[in-house]
C-alpha cells in the first residue's frame, strides 16, 4: 500500500532522481531519508526504503542487554564517590532525589552512544565516498582527513579491504529503485573485485568480477544486511538487466583498531537473501496497513464516544436548557435547544397558554 503525501511535503527540498531511462521520477528527502515517486498528476507517493524495511526484524534480544550495559557504565562513571582513610572507595550520602537524577541521566546513555556512532559512520562513509570518487576521476581534490581517531580507523579498514581485493570502482553512493516493488535505497558501491588470499573470505579464486560493496560501521554484522544488499542487487539488475553481479561484500569497519571483518556472499546466495527482503517488505506493508486500519477504528470509536457525550448533553438540555427568566408569555413555542423546547420551558409555556 502506498501513502499519498499532502501539500505540506511539497514545501520540502528534494533531490530529483530519474530511473528506467527517465520513465520514473523520484524525489529524495535527505533530511527525512524518504523517497517519493512522482505520480502522473504530480502527487508524491511515499516509497518503501530498504533500510527502513529491514528494520522490521527485531534486534532487541541483542540490543536490550547492550543498552542496559551502557546505562550501567554511565551510572558508574557519573556517580559521586569518596575514598576512605583505608583506601576504600565509598559512595557518599546523598538525597534520594539526587540519586534519581543520576539514574535518569544514565538511562539515556545508549541513545548518546547511538547518536555518536551514527555521526562517526556518516563521517567515515563521506570520506570513503570522496576517495572512491577521486579514484574514478569524478572529483579532483580530496576533503581534509577527519580528526576523530575512530573515523580514521574506519577509513584505514576500508582502504585495507580495497587493497586486498584490488578493487576497481564503477559507482558509489548510488540511488536504486525497483519498479516491481515500488521501493528504493542507496547502495554504497559497485566495483570489479578480485579474490583475496583469505580462504574464509574468498573461497575461490577470481579476477575482476562485478560486486556490490556495503560499508558498515556497526559493532556487529546482522542478517538484515544480507537482505538489504540483496535488494540493492535486485533493483540495480531490474533497471540494468545486462549487469551480472557475482558477489556481495558487507564490510564491517573497525572503529578501534583499523581492522575489517566482511561477509562475502556469492551469486547463489542472492535468491535466498532477496526472499528475506521480500518477507520484510510484506511484513512492513502489512503492519502499516494494520496500523492504519486500527487507527481508523480508534478514530471511529472516538467520534462515536463524542457523539454519545453530545447526545447526553442534549438530553440534559432538553430537560432544562438552563435559561433564566423565561416567562412563556409569547404565543409561539419556545425554541431554546436547537429549535426545540426543553421540558422546563415547555412546562412554563403551558402554564401560561393551556386552558
Amino acid at each position: 500500500m502506498s501513502l499519498i503525501v499532502g501539500e505540506e511535503s511539497r514545501r520540502r527540498v528534494f533531490e530529483d532522481l530519474s530511473f528506467y531511462k527517465g520513465s520514473i521520477k523520484v524525489r529524495y528527502d535527505d533530511v527525512a531519508h524518504q523517497y517519493f515517486r512522482v505520480a502522473g498528476d504530480g502527487t508524491l507517493v511515499l516509497l518503501d526504503g530498504a533500510t527502513t524495511v529491514v528494520h522490521i526484524v527485531d534486534k532487541s534480544q541483542a540490543l536490550i542487554p547492550w543498552a542496559v550495559k551502557k546505562g550501567a557504565e554511565k551510572l558508574l562513571r557519573i556517580v559521586p564517590r569518596r575514598e576512605t582513610a583505608s583506601g576504600r572507595i565509598m559512595l557518599p550520602e546523598m538525597p534520594f532525589a539526587d540519586f534519581e537524577v543520576l539514574v535518569n541521566d544514565a538511562k539515556g546513555a545508549h541513545k548518546e552512544h547511538l547518536d555518536d556512532a551514527a555521526d562517526l559512520g556518516k563521517q567515515a562513509h563521506a570520506y570513503i565516498e570522496s576517495q572512491i570518487k577521486f579514484e574514478m576521476g569524478r572529483i579532483t581534490t580530496m576533503p581534509p582527513m577527519p580528526k576523530d581517531d575512530r573515523v580514521l580507523s574506519c577509513i584505514q579498514a576500508a582502504f585495507e579491504w580495497m587493497d586486498r581485493h584490488r578493487v576497481i570502482w564503477r559507482a558509489t553512493e548510488r540511488k536504486v529503485m525497483s519498479r516491481e516493488l515500488d521501493a528504493c535505497g542507496t547502495l554504497d558501491g559497485i566495483a570489479y573485485v578480485s579474490s583475496c588470499d583469505n580462504k574464509f573470505c574468498c573461497r575461490r579464486q577470481f579476477e575482476n568480477e562485478l560486486s556490490l560493496v556495503d560499508w558498515k560501521s556497526a559493532n556487529g554484522l546482522y542478517t538484515t544486511f544480507l537482505y538489504q544488499t540483496a535488494f540493492y542487487v535486485h533493483a540495480t539488475v531490474e533497471e540494468f538487466p545486462s549487469l551480472n553481479f557475482q558477489h556481495r561484500f558487507i564490510v564491517k569497519l573497525g572503529k578501534e583498531d583499523g581492522s575489517f571483518a566482511s561477509w562475502h556472499c556469492e551469486a547463489e546466495d542472492q535468491e535466498l537473501d532477496f526472499n528475506g527482503f521480500l518477507h520484510c517488505l510484506d511484513l512492513t506493508r502489512n503492519q502499516r496497513e494494520a496500523k492504519l486500519r486500527m487507527d481508523a477504528r480508534e478514530d471511529e470509536q472516538k467520534d462515536y464516544e463524542k457523539l454519545l457525550k453530545f447526545e447526553a448533553r442534549q438530553a440534559e438540555k432538553l430537560k432544562d436548557c438552563g435559561k433564566v427568566g423565561y416567562q412563556g408569555v409569547r404565543k409561539t413555542l419556545p425554541v431554546c435547544v436547537d429549535g426545540k423546547p426543553c421540558e422546563k420551558c415547555m412546562s412554563i409555556w403551558r402554564s401560561k397558554h393551556d386552558g
